[in-house]
Order: C-alpha cells, then structure tokens, then sequence
C-alpha cells in the first residue's frame, strides 16, 4: 500500500492495512507536545483523513513511540512563560489541538495506542484520545495525569475522558491529587485492553484488537451515551468534594478547585462543549502565579536538583548499593529498615555486641509490625531481613565491601584518622549541629527523620568531594531530595524554622494566642505552624522580647503576612551567607524541611512572585513598624534597585 504518512517525528508504517505510527521527535530524549509535534500530527490525522475517505485500504491505526518513555507531556518551558495577555491566543492554540485530538478519535477506523513507557500528562491524554489501550506490564511505568501538583489541570481533554469513562466520582482522585497509576491498576479500573510482557506481544494485542473491531466508537459519541452513575455522583461530589479542598489546601489551590468544577460541569455536557470549558479553566490558571511558581519549583529546579546538577563537578557518579552502617547511630534501626524497604544491602556494625544485638532486635520488630499492620508480605519482610546483615569489623573498623559507611558524631572522630578508601558520611539527627564533623567529612542531616523527603548535605571547603558525592547519592537512592548546606551550625532548615518560632513567640507575647498564630499560618497551607515546627525540632521557643509587649495582638492576616516574610528574609540571609548553596535549594529545603506553602514554589520564589520591589517595599514597612528583623538584605536591595525579577547569587 502506497500511503505516504510520515512527518519528520512521527514515523509510519503500513502492514496489512494498519498503519503503523511511532513518534520519534528529533533531537528530543523524549517526546513532548511542543508546537512541532502539535503541528506534525495535525498533518498525520489529516492524511489519515484523507485515506480513509478514499478506500485506500488502510484498517487501522496503532500508535506508539521510539523513546524510552511513551510521551512526557506539556511543554511546560512554553507553558510557564505564558502572560495574562496572550490568553485568547493560548485558548485558541490548546482548542486547535484539541480539534486534532478529536480527529483523531473519530476517524471511521480503528485507533489503538501502544504503550511502552511512561505516560503522563499529555502522554496520558493522547491514550485516551484511541479506541483502546495496551501497554507494557511493567508496574514501575506510571501513567495518569499529574498536572495538579504542578498547579494546572489536565487541558487537552483528560479531565472528561477520564470523567466520562471512570464516572465522575471515581475519577476526580486521580485528576484532583495528580495520582499516577501502573499498568495492571489501569487494567483493573478498565482504563486498558490489555498488557503483556514485551512491546512485540503489545502490538500483536492491538493488531488483533483492530481485527475483532472494525467500526469503532469512543463511548462518548454513541447516541445516548451517560456519564456512568452519573445522577448519585453529582450529589455525593457536590456535598462532599468543596468542604474536602479547603480542608486540603485551604482554599490556596486553584488548580484543584478548577479541575472540580471543569469536571462537573463537563459531565453535565456533550463532550465538545465540555472540551471548551476545559480549555477556558486552564487558559486562566496558566496565565496565573500559583501555576507559574508550582511548576518553577516542582519541575524544573526539582529536575536540576535530581538530575545532578548541584551534585560535585569531576567527580564520578555515586550511587550506593552496599551500605555499612554503625548500629551506635542515632535511629540506626529506622534507618536500616528504610535501606532494606529501598532493597540496599546494609551490614550492621560496632565494637560492642550488646549494641548490635539491641539494633538488630528493633530492625526485626520494625518487620514484625511491617507485616503486622499489612504494610509488608511476610515474603517481603524476609526478603528485608535478609539484606540486613551484622558484623563485628576486624581491620579497618568498618566491613569490608561497602560502598558507603554511614557512622554517628561518636565515631567521626576516629575516622580522622584511619584510611577512607571508601566514603564515609556522618549521619546527624534534624536537631544535631554538624560542629563535631571532622572537616574531611560530609554530614547527613535527615530533616523529618527517616520518614522525611529531604537531606541537607552539610560540607566545607575541606570534605572530600568523592564523599560528598558518596552522600549525594545515598540521599537519592533512598528518595531523598539532597540540599547542600554549607554551615557548621544548625543548617537551613533550622534556621528558618528559628526564625518563624522566634516570630511567633514575639506574636504569643503581643496577645495573639497559640490557637489563633498556628491556624493563622495552616491556613496559608504551611505543613505546620511555628509553634508545632518547633516542638518537632525540639527548640527551646525564644524568651519574651520586651520590645513586643507595646505592638498591638496581631491578627490573622497580618500573622500570615509577617511569618511568610520572616521565613522568606531568613532564606535569603541563608543563600547570601553561603548556608545554602542555590536558589533551586533553598526553595525545594523551605518546602520539604521548613513546610514553606507549596503553592508559592518556596521561600524565595515567593520573593519573586511578590516582586522583588514591592517586596522591599512591604519590608520596609514592617521593619519600621515591627523591627529591623525585618529589614531587607543589601543583595535584595541592589537586585530591586536595578529592576531585577529574580534572586541571583555569584
């Protein structure tokens, strides 16, 4: 058959009447809905149009891609830069889009889409755009639609598909939290045909899929198609789903609420109209601040962050898998119990028996109630045990075969002295200050405990760049987000939670009650007011400041005002004083370890969406009023004095 479909990224094949489709768009590692791939299947759907029209022999469609993931979604560097002012040109873009999609999905013959790798957002939403999905069985590929973590919904028709085939209860937990899911989930919830093991028995599922159905319909466009359970599920949504995202986010997600109301008032529509009112949703939230600092903070300086770039330059890449660990180290059990989870081999250590004993027995209690609460198989927790091993050491006084040996502030002094052909790194308890490190050494500090997502990387100008990137690694292979902190001190995190402690305490003393300051600050969605951040970091809260008995009790708004400005100043000092070595950090550190809003993208990204003038403004006025703390630093004044938009550091 003589069909000449191919564009530049999107190659095709015919065999037996099936076409054969394969996005591959050059110099990318993976596919993306840029303008380019927009354009080029705009013209692939047409030609595909066309040859139905003419009896060409063409039976079916299958689609599928040459990079390692199926499709990673929106062109978020396009996305990010669009101004309020270009939102009918935005509006008018993501409709004609929309328009191929369509299409696409109303061609006269079948459509199947073969999935090989992740996909998410747009990736996602093309799936859904086929009469039917298979995809490689491999439950660590992720598919769904996760733009609600980075402040947008899911604008090129996911919010009604997914609504219209799940029915609208069962999908707005997928389309409000951004929950991923695998192949078999997706399976199971009938969102998929099919999965097999290899791409090769993928498409012959789809092969045979196009041959036991030649005329087919999306459901949606049958003659009398309703939403399933749709009648119950519009009561039960409308009572319960705007009471669940204030509890949630507290009102300050516009995303979240946008997604419920493009749902609802979706299903209440035919698919097109239902389409417009998506795209009019999106067009606003991607012209607003809350999107724009999500996806600054979440996507991109999160993607530097883990893909290396804050890790140390010439040296190779450090990824443990063989873990010593002294079993004297301050949760040394918790610890050894989330490298199993992680399935890194960990040898236990130490001079003393009875303390190896002591740590081996909380590691099996730890599986024990692992299983007990059904959190673990009883499989799997011997799996667990068994990567958990305990060894007296000879010479040197750690194991032998490690990769990385994790030891406490106890044994850091011995380390100075003895041979590190393998890194060693101290682990530090949140509360612990790195002064006791030897300066050859990097700290571990684990903000939020074993549980916490966050590591600060606490270093000097003398530890030892293998080591530290020895650290770098263990914190990424044990999903931890590394943030390098380069003080002696209490760290980052600390510091900032001081800083709100401090200011609230200074608020207790004004009149303003604990009740009033700690749900004054949750209801601007920070993970913890200063109060309860404190207890958590075991500060002592600061002595009541003289100066604070003649300023007036404090009310809510202006609580909310002043702590987001004291954590923002403090982080800024933080970046200027070195303690934190990037921008990206200190955003991603305020979040994770600090509870910072995640709506403003971090401590200093609510700088930028401020705007660094009127941010120097405001401080101003509240340190005349309220007291130098308050005062902006010379770097922020210099930046505002020459028009800067954002914080930068040399």
């Amino acid at each position: 058959m003589n069909l000449e479909l191919s564009t530049e990224g999107i190659r095709a094949s015919v065999d037996d009447g099936i076409a054969l489709l394969t996005i591959d768009l050059p110099g990318q590692s993976a596919n993306t809905m840029s303008a380019a791939f927009k354009a080029e299947l705009r013209v692939v759907v047409e030609r595909l149009r066309q040859a139905t029209e003419q009896a060409a022999g063409l039976r079916g469609v299958i689609l599928t891609s040459a990079k390692k993931t199926f499709f990673a979604g929106g062109d978020l560097r396009t996305l990010i830069a669009v101004r309020p002012d270009q939102g009918q040109s935005f509006f008018d873009g993501l409709q004609s889009f929309k328009q191929t999609l369509r299409a696409l999905e109303r061609l006269p013959i079948p459509v199947a889409v073969a999935i090989n790798g992740a996909a998410l957002g747009g990736g996602w939403e093309i799936c859904l755009c086929a009469h039917a999905r298979f995809c490689l069985d491999d439950d660590k590929l992720l598919l769904g639609l996760p733009e609600a973590t980075l402040g947008l919904l899911p604008g090129a028709g996911g919010v009604n598909r997914m609504t219209r085939l799940l029915g609208l209860a069962r999908a707005l937990p997928y389309l409000i939290e951004g929950r991923s899911f695998s192949p078999s989930q997706a399976l199971g919830m009938g969102l998929l045909q099919g999965i097999a093991p290899d791409m090769p028995a993928v498409l012959a599922q789809a092969r045979r899929w196009i041959d036991a159905h030649p005329v087919p319909c999306v459901p949606w466009d049958r003659d009398g198609f309703v939403i399933p359970k749709l009648r119950h599920d519009l009561d039960d949504v409308m009572q319960r789903w705007p009471l669940r995202l204030l509890a949630q986010g507290q009102g300050c997600y516009p995303a979240r609420q946008a997604i419920l109301a493009a749902a609802v008032e979706g299903a209440c529509l035919d698919i097109d109209t239902a389409l417009r009112v998506e795209t009019r949703y999106l067009t606003h939230l991607a012209t607003q601040q809350v999107a724009k600092n999500m996806i600054q903070t979440f996507f991109f300086e999160a993607s530097d962050i883990r893909g290396g770039k804050t890790r140390p330059a010439d040296v190779p890449r450090i990824d443990p898998r063989k873990v010593a660990l002294h079993a004297g180290v301050s949760g040394a059990a918790a610890l050894a119990f989330s490298q199993a989870s992680r399935r890194l081999c960990t040898t236990l250590w130490a001079a003393e028996p009875h303390v190896l004993d002591a740590c081996r027995a909380s590691i099996d209690a730890l599986l024990a109630d692992a299983v007990h609460r059904g959190r673990m198989t009883a499989e799997r927790a011997e799996a667990a045990a068994g990567l958990i091993g305990v060894q007296v050491p000879g010479e040197p006084s750690w194991p032998a075969g490690a990769d990385l040996v994790l030891l406490g502030p106890a044994q850091a002094a011995a380390a100075a002295s003895e041979p590190r052909d393998v890194p060693h790194v101290v682990v530090l308890d949140e509360s612990e200050a790195a002064t006791q490190v030897p300066a050859h050494l990097p700290a571990l500090r684990l903000v939020g405990g074993v549980t916490g997502t966050l590591a600060e990387i606490v270093h000097g100008p003398a530890t030892s760049p293998t080591a530290l990137a020895a650290a770098f690694g263990y914190a990424q292979v044990t999903g931890r987000t590394p943030v390098h902190v380069r003080d002696s001190g209490p760290g980052y995190v600390a510091r900032l939670v001081r800083a709100a402690a401090q200011e609230g305490a200074i608020m207790r003393r004004q009149g303003a009650s604990d009740a009033l300051i700690e749900n004054a600050c949750e209801q601007t969605d920070m993970a913890r007011g200063p109060l309860a951040m404190a207890a958590a970091l075991d500060l002592e809260m600061p002595a009541d400041l003289a100066s604070a008995s003649s300023q007036p009790a404090p009310q809510l708004r202006e609580i909310q005002d002043r702590m987001l400005f004291i954590m923002a100043l403090e982080a800024l000092r933080c970046l200027e004083d070195g303690v934190v070595a990037s921008v990206a950090e200190a955003n991603i550190g305020s979040i994770a370890g600090a509870g910072f809003p995640r709506w403003t993208g971090g401590a200093l990204q609510y700088i930028h969406q401020y705007g660094l003038e009127r941010f120097v403004a405001h401080a101003d006025r509240l340190a005349a009023s309220l007291g130098e703390r308050f005062a902006p630093t010379r770097l922020l004044r210099e930046l505002a004095a020459r028009g800067a938009q954002h914080v930068e550091v040399a």
